[in-house]
């Protein structure tokens, strides 16, 4: 593996856990949302 390719798998795993944290905390947001309008 060159460094250009190590260098773009490292872009791509921490591309995917920024999403993944993103998507987690807007799903979170979402429920606190329909649970306040529950109520």
């Amino acid at each position: 593996m060159t460094e250009q390719e190590a260098y773009q798998e490292h872009i791509r795993y921490a591309h995917d856990t920024y999403c993944r944290i993103v998507i987690r905390h807007a799903s979170f947001d979402a429920a606190r949302m329909l649970a306040a309008a529950w109520y």
